[in-house]
């Protein structure tokens, strides 16, 4: 009994003993860390996505910019990234959303209405029932907060184009449903329930296709009146979407009303061999 009784003290200490050492080396391992990299930002992913699905509640094609968010949402977390997605959010929480963002890969997708405005404060993507409104400048100060090796970013909106300019820049992929002055389709009335730029895209993407790839598959569909959307959906009017691609930084995007191919574009170099 005394035998057992010693043991078990004997066992009690030597755990007490590993216990402190096991504490001991823990600390020392976070205080080297700690030393080597005093800031390591909450936010610091291999590949991160923000997805963004605004509309106002109550409009009939609020399910569609939901719908296509949620494609969104599965296809880059499939591809192993962090996403937050964002539905009808307001101001304050896409800027929450997109400051700050440490990642080797971001991609930021926007679908929603778009408004086009003589007046700069009302020219942008429509977020939520108040119709706050995200607008180009706003969209590249908080783009401009991201450390990354690539960014990308794909707007679905009508006008879409009207961000290019302000969001271009080096190691950046802007892709659009439509130019400036353009608009963007919705399958509102057919059986996808989704944009028909990103249900074509994301599909692509889905397919392992590189950003340009999945762009200029999209463009070809889009203006190809008699593609099988097309014919079978009603969506002819889709001839005037003008889908747009930047990424030498120029802040002028490539594409036409035709059927584009990367290889005779000014843009398209980085974006051919970007993966999400």
């Amino acid at each position: 009994m005394k035998v057992m009784t010693i043991f078990i003290i004997i066992m009690i200490i030597v755990a007490g003993l590993t216990t402190v050492s096991a504490v001991k080396i823990n600390e020392n391992k976070i205080e080297t860390e700690y030393d080597a990299n005093p800031y390591t930002p909450t936010n610091n992913f291999g590949k991160y996505a923000v997805v963004i699905s605004g509309g106002v509640g109550g409009d009939p094609q609020h399910h569609t910019w939901a719908n296509t968010g949620l494609h969104a949402k599965n296809v880059f977390q499939a591809k192993g990234y962090t996403v937050e997605f964002l539905d009808e959010p307001t101001e304050n929480q896409v800027n929450d959303a997109i400051s700050n963002i440490h990642a080797s890969k971001v991609c930021l997708y926007l679908v929603d209405h778009g408004t086009s405005s003589s007046n700069p404060e009302k020219k942008g993507m429509v977020l939520n029932r108040n119709f706050e409104i995200l607008t180009p400048n706003e969209l590249r100060s908080l783009v401009n907060t991201i450390s990354a090796d690539t960014i990308t970013i794909v707007i679905d909106i009508c006008h879409a184009g009207m961000f290019i300019p302000a969001l271009s820049g080096k190691d950046r992929v802007i892709i659009t449903s439509s130019d400036s002055h353009g608009l963007s389709f919705t399958h509102s009335f057919n059986l996808f329930g989704e944009t028909f730029f990103s249900k074509i895209f994301l599909d692509e993407l889905e397919k392992g296709k590189s950003y340009g790839e999945a762009w200029e598959e999209t463009d070809n569909k889009m203006d190809n009146p008699f593609y099988i959307y097309n014919l079978i959906f009603l969506e002819m009017p889709l001839i005037i979407a003008n889908a747009k691609i930047d990424d030498n930084g120029d802040g002028i995007g490539s594409g036409t009303f035709f059927r584009d191919k990367l290889e005779n574009l000014k843009d398209g170099d980085l974006a051919k061999d970007l993966y999400p």
